[in-house]
C-alpha cells in the first residue's frame, strides 16, 4: 500500500510537471474525441446479470490475482528486455533473436489458447487496480534503459559483424515492441501518458504516429481513407512505403484541420500545432541527441535501429485489418465499427507480451478500455496464429497469401472459414516457424563462434 501511493503521488507530480512543458498536449477539443472514440466507451458483451455477490467474488478473485486476471504475464515483454541485455552482454544476440523467432512463435502454437473475458463485475474491479499499469510503467522504464545499453554498447565494443547485425536488430525489435506500451499510454486521456507514449515512440522518430493512429486510424479504420488500409493481395512491401508517407500527410491535415476549423486559427503554423513539435523532434532534436551523445556512428547505428522499429509497427498494422473493409453507406461515409472489421487471435503468449493488443476488434469499438479488460469474440475474424508468427509471415508475400487471402474473402462475403482450409492454414504456419527455427540455429552458433 505504502509503495503504491509513492507511486500514485510520482504519478501525479510528474503530470504537473508535464503540463507546463508539454502545454500542446493539454486540451482536448470535441473533434479530437468524435475522432478517437468509436463505439461505447465501456461496452462489455456479456449478459450475465448483476448481483452484490458476483460483484464481491470477482473483486476477491481479481485482487488476489490467483485467476486469469494476474499482473505477472505482462511482465513478459520487460523480461524480454532483460534476456536480451544479459545475451549482448555475453556476445551473443542471436540466442535472444532466437527466442523471439523461433520460442515465442512455437509457444504461441502449441500453447492453450487465451478465451477467457472478464465478467462486468470483474472488469469494473480490474480497470481500477494500479498492478496494471505499474507492470507496463516498469516495462518502459526498462526498455529505456535497453535503449541507452544498446546504444552505448554498439559505439564502445569491439565485436564481429554478425553480432553487430544482431545487436541492430534486437535493438529494433525492442523499439517495435515497446510501441505496444506507447499505444496503450497514447489511448489514454492523462496527459503524462500522452507525453510518455510519444517520448517512447521518439526511439523510432515516429511521434506523429500518435496523432494518426488516436484520430485518423481509429476514425477510418477498414476504409481506404485509412494510411494503413491493407487490400488483399498487396503485399507487405508495397503496403509499407504507403503507410510511412500517407500517415505523416494524415498527421499534418489533422492537426491542420484542428488549428484553423476547431481552434480557429488562421493557419496552421502556430505553435499549438502539435504536428510542428514532432516533427521538429523526430527529424532534427532527437537525431541531433544521439549525435552529441554517441557521435557519428552511434547516429547511423540508431537510424538503423529506428527503421527496424518503424517495419515491425507497420507490419503489425498491415496484419490487424489485412482484406477486412467497412461498408460504405455514403459519401465519405462507412458503417459503424465493429468487432467484424479487426483480426484477433487467442494465442496466448503474443497477448501477453503485446498487451492483448490481438483482442483487437474490443480494442477498436471501444478505445478507451485499458488493455486487462479487453475480450475476445468468436464471432470476430481470427488469425491462424499469433501476431509472433503472423508478422514473420508478413514478410513472405507468397506464404502470406496462400494462408490469408482465402480466409480474408470468407470473411469478406461473411462466410465461416472451412474447418479444412483452418486446419490447412495452422498447419502452413506451423511448418513457416519450424523452418525459420532451422534456419536461425545456425546463426546463433555462428555467433559463438565469431
Amino acid at each position: 500500500r505504502i509503495y503504491y501511493k509513492i507511486y500514485s503521488s510520482y504519478i501525479k507530480a510528474f503530470q504537473d510537471i508535464s503540463r507546463v512543458f508539454f502545454f500542446f498536449f493539454k486540451q482536448k477539443t470535441a473533434y479530437e474525441i468524435s475522432a478517437c472514440l468509436v463505439g461505447s466507451e465501456m461496452c462489455i458483451r456479456d449478459s450475465s446479470q448483476s448481483s452484490i455477490q458476483n460483484m464481491e467474488k470477482s473483486k476477491e478473485q481479481v485482487t488476489e490475482g490467483k485467476s486469469a486476471f494476474s499482473s505477472k504475464p505482462y511482465y513478459t515483454l520487460a523480461a524480454f528486455n532483460v534476456l536480451s541485455l544479459v545475451m549482448i552482454k555475453l556476445e551473443n544476440p542471436w540466442v535472444a533473436l532466437a527466442f523471439l523467432y523461433s520460442v515465442m512463435p512455437l509457444a504461441d502454437i502449441y500453447l492453450s489458447q487465451d478465451w477467457v473475458n472478464p465478467t462486468k463485475e470483474e472488469a469494473k474491479v480490474l480497470q481500477k487496480q494500479l498492478r496494471y499499469k505499474v507492470a507496463i510503467q516498469i516495462t518502459a522504464l526498462l526498455d529505456w534503459v535497453s535503449f541507452i545499453f544498446i546504444m552505448n554498447y554498439l559505439i564502445t565494443e569491439n565485436i564481429s559483424l554478425l553480432n553487430r547485425i544482431g545487436v541492430i536488430i534486437l535493438g529494433g525489435q525492442l523499439a517495435a515492441a515497446s510501441i505496444v506500451i506507447a499505444h496503450e499510454l497514447g489511448h489514454k486521456r492523462s496527459t503524462f501518458d500522452k507525453v510518455s507514449a510519444c517520448l517512447i515512440l521518439s526511439k523510432s522518430l515516429y511521434m506523429h504516429w500518435f496523432i494518426e493512429h488516436n484520430y485518423g486510424h481509429h476514425r477510418y479504420v477498414a476504409t481506404p481513407i485509412d494510411p494503413a488500409f491493407s487490400r488483399i493481395g498487396e503485399s507487405f512491401y508495397e503496403y509499407l512505403p504507403k503507410v510511412v508517407i500517407n500517415g505523416l500527410k494524415s498527421s499534418w491535415k489533422i492537426e491542420a484541420k484542428k488549428m484553423t476549423k476547431i481552434r480557429g486559427f488562421k493557419t496552421p503554423f502556430v505553435p499549438q500545432n502539435k504536428m510542428i513539435w514532432l516533427l521538429l523532434s523526430d527529424l532534427f532534436l532527437f537525431p541531433l541527441t544521439m549525435y552529441l551523445i554517441f557521435g557519428l556512428s552511434g547516429l547511423i547505428h540508431f537510424l538503423f535501429i529506428a527503421a527496424i522499429g518503424v517495419i515491425y509497427l507497420e507490419s503489425v498494422n498491415y496484419i490487424e485489418h489485412y482484406g477486412l473493409e467497412r461498408k460504405k453507406i455514403g459519401h465519405d461515409e462507412w458503417e459503424k465499427v465493429d468487432i467484424r472489421h479487426s483480426w484477433n487471435a487467442p494465442h496466448r503468449i503474443s497477448n501477453y507480451i503485446l498487451l492483448k493488443l490481438q483482442r483487437h476488434s474490443d480494442h477498436h469499438e471501444n478505445a478507451y478500455k485499458p488493455y486487462q479488460i479487453l475480450c475476445s469474440y468468436e464471432q470476430s475474424p481470427q488469425l491462424p496464429s499469433g501476431y509472433t508468427v503472423m508478422i514473420l509471415l508478413s514478410f513472405v508475400p507468397k506464404v502470406w497469401f496462400k494462408v490469408m487471402n482465402p480466409r480474408a474473402l470468407s470473411y469478406k462475403k461473411y462466410e465461416k472459414i472451412i474447418p479444412e482450409e483452418d486446419v490447412a492454414s495452422q498447419e502452413e504456419c506451423k511448418k513457416f516457424i519450424r523452418t525459420l527455427s532451422a534456419l536461425i540455429v545456425p546463426i546463433v552458433l555462428l555467433g559463438y563462434i565469431y
